[in-house]
């Protein structure tokens, strides 16, 4: 006897075929997801670098001489060591 609804197999097959495009689906939208994320977090964290370096005082000027005056002699680098040398004694 032909019903015309499809057999049990074959709703099995098709419950199966649908289950696997949806976690296909699902597979690439957190995949799509994921890039969206990773390239946000870049952006905020190179803006927010790019922002803190604006924000130090060009090495040599007033404000980076009495800066590095207040800072601990133990903390300076060779370079800040070189740099206060040159740009704030021999001035």
């Amino acid at each position: 006897m032909q019903s015309g609804l499809p057999s049990g197999s074959d709703c099995a097959l098709r419950t199966n075929d649908i289950a696997y495009e949806l976690n296909l689906n699902d597979l690439l939208e957190n995949s799509l997801m994921h890039r969206v994320i990773k390239s946000v977090t870049s952006a905020v964290l190179l803006m927010l670098i790019t922002l803190t370096y604006g924000c130090a005082a060009e090495v040599g000027s007033e404000q980076w001489c009495s800066d590095l005056k207040e800072k601990s002699k133990g903390d300076w680098t060779a370079n800040e060591l070189a740099d206060f040398t040159k740009n704030c004694l021999f001035k």
